[in-house]
């Protein structure tokens, strides 16, 4: 079995511009949303627990149908990540690299007659994936199923002078309601475009052989680490590909999946201690090497 360390789990963290914000999630009982000076301790905090890594969320009411507000030194993100790494250096710095928290829409792309426009969208994508680098990230996550954008972002950073960049790809990331408390988190407005759901370019829950195909492009492609999302209800997926993918595997445990725990456990119906331990043991049994879960910091005070 492989016991997933607290170093080889990430904490996904919200940051939004401002000074002195630290502002309840209701949605996500325990986490907060944060200005960047505050989030330095909580990033602090992470490391002091042992925990690899932090994913950073920008959270934002100014949104328009290009997710303009995702770019800029003064966004939320770039801003926490300059301070982050100027204060916390030694603990990954992990940007997740999609648009949906800052599009009118909702959606991961530009969206152009009734689709999600694969060129521009790529555009968009690589030039913030440029932003974050420039800004200190260690590693670039996309997670909106945009197909080719891996190897768009290898030849980005090996063109320029950010090889050490990592690409952690949200691979095979299922159409599933396990992520409706993220959305409420982020301020996510989702709306139907012309057509265009999230089923548009989210996997078929029910189709395995989809999620292969695309964890092995992703790696052909050049990522350094390929992920399965969600967790518990993909833990097959996750074995299957052990079988045959090199790169680490990683998965996300969602927000739904820390609701579920977290409402079981408010209501007295199990310890949620006792819950955290045995889902981090399954998905390293599973044949995951990295977590990315909201409850990391549960996780790493048990271990």
């Amino acid at each position: 079995m492989n016991l997933i360390s607290p170093s080889s789990t990430y904490l996904p963290l919200f940051v939004t511009s401002g000074t002195d914000i630290k502002r309840p999630i209701q949605s996500l009982p325990g986490h907060f949303i944060f200005s960047p000076d505050l989030l330095v301790k909580e990033a602090k905090a992470a490391q002091k627990l042992g925990i690899g890594g932090v994913i950073l969320y920008g959270v934002t009411g100014k949104k328009d149908d290009t997710g303009s507000a995702a770019f800029g030194l003064k966004s939320p993100v770039q801003t926490a990540l300059l301070k982050l790494k100027n204060r916390v250096p030694e603990l990954t710095l992990v940007a997740d690299l999609c648009l949906c928290q800052y599009t009118s829409h909702g959606h991961c792309g530009i969206i152009k007659k009734g689709q999600i426009a694969p060129r521009e969208t790529q555009e968009r994508l690589l030039a913030l994936a440029m932003e974050l680098a420039d800004a200190g990230a260690d590693c670039v996550m996309p997670s909106g199923m945009q197909d080719g954008l891996v190897t768009g972002l290898r030849g980005l950073f090996t063109e320029t002078k950010y090889t050490r960049i990592k690409i952690f790809t949200q691979a095979s990331k299922f159409c599933s309601s396990f992520y409706v408390p993220f959305r409420a988190a982020a301020k996510v407005t989702l709306r139907e475009t012309s057509g265009v759901t999230k089923a548009t370019y989210q996997l078929d829950p029910a189709d395995p052989r989809e999620a292969l195909r695309c964890l092995t492009a992703a790696e052909n492609e050049g990522a350094d680490s390929v992920w399965v999302k969600p967790a518990l209800p993909y833990l097959d997926i996750v074995t299957r590909a052990a079988k045959i993918i090199e790169k680490p595997l990683g998965v996300f445990q969602t927000s739904g999946e820390f609701g579920m725990i977290k409402a079981g456990a408010l209501k007295r119906i199990f310890s949620e201690d006792a819950m955290v331990k045995e889902l981090f043991y399954a998905c390293g049994r599973a044949g995951a090497s990295y977590v990315s879960s909201y409850h990391a910091t549960t996780y790493a005070k048990l271990y």
